[in-house]
């Protein structure tokens, strides 16, 4: 982890300045969430206008920025250890366990767990919509290179037809 995210409990690190560390990283995570969402939005636009290198890229943005949201999750759950005692404490309760509940904290997370609701869709449409497009694109290709559908293919009563035909084929 770079110098930046790291956060001493130091006796020289008091509560309000891990605090306002916190609503830093709270609010930056949001930013990412933020960036997730638009790049999700861009990357759909680009399957619907069969851009590939629109897409390529929304792919490698989405990687980029995923990453770099595990890296801020690890920034707040440090934060949220030195403030708590447990790095395990839900955003939810974060001003329940504080000893001097902080309201900004709790604006700002609030904000967070409704940005991150709100990409959890995106992206469970985004999936969908890709997924759709994977299929038909294979099938585009199938039909292209003259391949049958390959459903077609495992239906026994397609199968059983066929072989019939290779009969009579023969036969004649």
């Amino acid at each position: 982890m770079s110098a930046p995210h790291m956060v001493s409990g130091s006796s020289g690190s008091t509560p309000e300045s891990r605090a306002a560390a916190l609503v830093s990283a709270l609010k930056s995570e949001r930013s990412l969430l933020t960036d997730l969402h638009q790049t999700l939005l861009r990357q759909r636009a680009a399957v619907a206008e069969e851009d590939i290198d629109g897409v390529e890229t929304g792919v490698r943005d989405v990687q980029r920025i995923l990453l770099t949201l595990n890296e801020a999750l690890t920034r707040r759950r440090s934060l949220i250890g030195l403030l708590t005692g447990s790095e395990a404490t839900d955003l939810s309760a974060l001003s329940s366990v504080l000893d001097a509940p902080d309201r900004e904290i709790e604006e700002v997370a609030v904000q967070l767990l409704e940005a991150a609701r709100v990409v959890a869709a995106e992206l469970e449409t985004t999936r969908t919509l890709l997924r759709g497009a994977i299929a038909t694109g294979d099938h585009y290709l199938k039909t292209m290179a003259g391949a049958e559908d390959a459903e077609s293919l495992y239906r026994p009563e397609t199968h059983q037809q066929r072989q019939k035909a290779l009969l009579v084929d023969r036969q004649v």
